[in-house]
This record gives C-alpha cells, sequence and structure tokens, in this order.
C-alpha cells in the first residue's frame, strides 16, 4: 500500500516524527534545521518563505514530482513579533501577518490544485477563540478561513480543519516569553498537540476546529449544512 504523502510548513518536528513511519514527508521551512534534517533522511526539506506564492508552489511541485501527490497540508509556519506591538512600527507587523496569515490563505489556494483526496489542518492558536496578544485577529481570520474554505475543498474532494493549540514549548513561544508574555504553567504537552493533528488526520469532519489545552482536545462544531442554508 502507497504511503500517503503529507506536507508541512514551518518544521512541525514532532508531529514530522510521528508521521514518519507511515507517511512520506515534505517539510518546508526559511531557516531549515540540518541536523533535524538530518534525522529523516527519507524526508523531502525544501527551503521557501511561505508568504511568497512562487516559492511555496515549488513547495508542491517537487512533493509531486518526488511521490505523485499530496494528500495532506499542515500550514503550520508561524512567527511573532521582532518587538512588543506598543514599539513596533509598520515593518514589524506587516512580516507577522505575511506568514501568519498570508502564508496560510496561500497554502489554501495551492491545496485546491495541488491535494488529492486528503485534509488540509490550518495551525492557529487559542488566542483566535479567546483574545489576547497581538496575533490574535491573525489567529481569529485563520480559524474564519478554515470554514469558508469548506466548500472549495467539497468541490475538490478535500477536508479542510483548524487546530488551535496552547502554549508549547517552541522557539516561538520563546521568543513571546522574552517579550514579556506569561507562559508559566500553562504550557501543554507537544505530543497532545500532535494527537490532535493526528485525530484530524484520521478523522472524516471538515470545517471543524479543535482547541488544544492542558484538559485535552477539544471540538468547537460548525455545522456545514447551516452554511449552506445561508448562502
Amino acid at each position: 500500500m502507497t504511503k500517503p504523502t503529507a506536507l508541512v510548513t514551518g518544521l512541525g518536528k514532532a508531529l514530522a516524527i510521528r508521521l514518519a513511519p507511515t507517511h512520506n514527508l515534505i517539510l518546508c521551512d526559511l531557516n531549515p534545521d540540518p541536523a533535524f534534517m538530518k534525522s529523516l533522511p527519507s524526508a523531502i526539506f525544501v527551503k521557501a518563505n511561505v508568504a511568497d506564492y512562487k516559492e511555496f508552489e515549488q513547495v508542491f511541485k517537487a512533493g509531486i514530482e518526488k511521490y505523485g501527490e499530496i494528500n495532506i497540508l499542515v500550514n503550520n509556519a508561524g512567527i511573532t513579533e521582532s518587538v512588543p506591538f506598543p514599539t513596533s512600527n509598520e515593518e514589524d507587523w506587516k512580516r507577522v501577518v505575511d506568514v501568519d496569515l498570508n502564508g496560510v490563505i496561500i497554502g489554501c489556494r495551492l491545496a485546491l490544485d495541488y491535494l488529492s483526496n486528503g485534509v488540509v489542518i490550518n495551525v492557529a492558536s487559542v488566542a483566535g477563540l479567546t483574545g489576547f496578544a497581538f496575533q490574535q485577529p491573525i489567529y481569529t481570520a485563520v480559524v474564519g478561513l478554515s470554514k469558508s474554505m469548506v466548500l472549495f475543498c467539497k468541490r475538490k474532494g478535500l477536508r479542510v480543519n483548524c487546530i488551535c493549540p496552547g502554549f508549547v514549548r517552541t522557539p516561538l513561544v520563546t521568543a513571546s516569553e522574552k517579550k514579556g508574555y506569561k507562559t508559566t504553567g500553562n504550557l501543554v504537552d507537544i505530543n497532545l498537540v500532535v494527537d490532535g493533528f493526528i485525530k484530524i488526520i484520521n478523522g472524516k469532519m471538515t470545517g471543524q476546529v479543535y482547541s488544544v489545552t492542558k484538559d485535552g482536545i477539544s471540538l468547537h462544531a460548525f455545522n456545514e449544512k447551516e452554511l449552506i442554508a445561508k448562502i
């Protein structure tokens, strides 16, 4: 049986390690980690900026050239502001919006052309559901985008869902802590977040939003039929 192929942006190391035995992997990041790349010799690593349409498209093309098709897209790439928002300038927050939101939009658009019978998973944050920090509007937009993609994806035989993890010990969270954001005591086990990804990959639901906190994985139900009835 042919392995399904997953394209994961922003490296997503823990997810890649979990998927490696059962999936072909295409990993995309602007700053690849040589040691990690060496630990997964069977994976394809492509250096690309997800906020650049043509660069991101080349990642899809490289995956299809190698494996024939791509079945899973995880829009995981993300950055944080380089300085606290009150002292930031236009370029600071434009850079964050480009990667954290526009990169997801571009990924969703490319998925319509390049994904086969699979699922798109957009990564936001619990901030998109509760509201805190500068990126809250961006994450809320990613949640909304995931819902709005349902009909487009359905026409292509695809599912689309959004996962909103709490704080996880990643370079992004470490950078946020250095800017004064408090996460101590609220960190989520990365393995629980990966469980959330696997739940979505193996499931059949679409247009759903899952949060992952210390209390576990929770579904924030979205009714596709209700949406269709309104349009």
